[in-house]
């Protein structure tokens, strides 16, 4: 199974859209996908109709070391999407420091190929737990000002995570959300991440959509609630683009086997 966290140390940048979306591309594409909500607000567990019920075991319990992964996935309404909900007394660990960094990481269940981590902008031992749990990360970055900065700040917190006997954490690319070619700054911004970071930075490009924001308002990933939309579109590239590097580095040439082609995004690199 491979575990990426869904992270950047600021909020309203796109993580829990890119969470959902990507997670659902991935399962267009035959992937069996765990998402699993670390943030005590719980948007990805009410996006994904998976809200937690009286006595429902939530990542809570499984920080706490009651529960496991396996025990608390629960299938989400479209096929080859489980979720591990969130719940608000998650934010109860970082305050008490009620576990340890490696709990998640020893309590995650390998019957799935991928597990994304839906991160919280707020470093804490909940986070720490799911880049522990992690082997790599996506980053979203919104196309405006600061941008930099935050993934400066990521990747201080990914050598921290390293240092702390997580060797093999990396940062798998930066994914601009948000994009609007037609103002100079998110031209701007793109230009300089691409700058500084080279081929870390996705060629995929998420634009500002309004269909994705209605998505979130039915409570659908973009793929079922507007399949020929841009957004659409835009998350199966993702998940092609995902599939392909991963393929690439381990020395395959040719492209994820079983990718559909509607991944190949008609909007190129914007």
């Amino acid at each position: 199974m491979k575990t990426i966290a869904v992270c950047n140390l600021k909020g309203g940048v796109g993580k829990t859209t890119t969470t959902v979306n990507l997670g659902a591309a991935l399962a267009r594409n035959g992937k069996r996908v765990l998402l699993v909500d670390c943030d005590p607000q719980g948007s990805l567990s009410h996006w994904m109709r998976c809200e937690p019920r009286m006595g429902d075991p939530t990542l809570y319990e499984i920080l706490r070391g009651q529960s496991t992964a396996k025990l608390a996935a629960r299938e989400s309404p479209w096929p080859g999407i489980s979720v591990i909900p969130s719940s608000a007394k998650l934010s109860e660990i970082d305050r008490g420091a009620l576990a340890g960094e490696r709990v998640l990481w020893a309590r995650m269940s390998p019957e799935y190929d991928y597990a994304l981590l839906d991160c919280s902008a707020s470093p804490g031992v909940v986070l720490n737990n799911a880049l522990t749990a992690s082997t790599g990360i996506i980053a979203p970055v919104q196309a405006k000002g600061m941008a930099l900065r935050g993934i400066a700040r990521l990747l201080e917190l990914i050598d921290e995570v390293r240092e702390r006997g997580t060797p093999h954490l990396q940062l798998l690319g930066v994914l601009v959300c948000l994009f609007d070619r037609r103002t100079r700054i998110s031209r701007m911004v793109l230009g300089q991440l691409r700058a500084e970071y080279g081929d870390m930075v996705f060629d995929t490009l998420v634009h500002e959509n309004v269909r994705l924001s209605e998505a979130a308002d039915k409570r659908q990933p973009i793929i079922q609630f507007d399949p020929v939309s841009r957004g659409a579109a835009e998350y199966a590239a993702l998940a092609f683009e995902l599939l392909t590097r991963e393929h690439r580095a381990v020395g395959v040439r040719s492209s994820a086997p079983g990718a559909r082609p509607i991944a190949q995004s008609p909007f190129g690199r914007g």
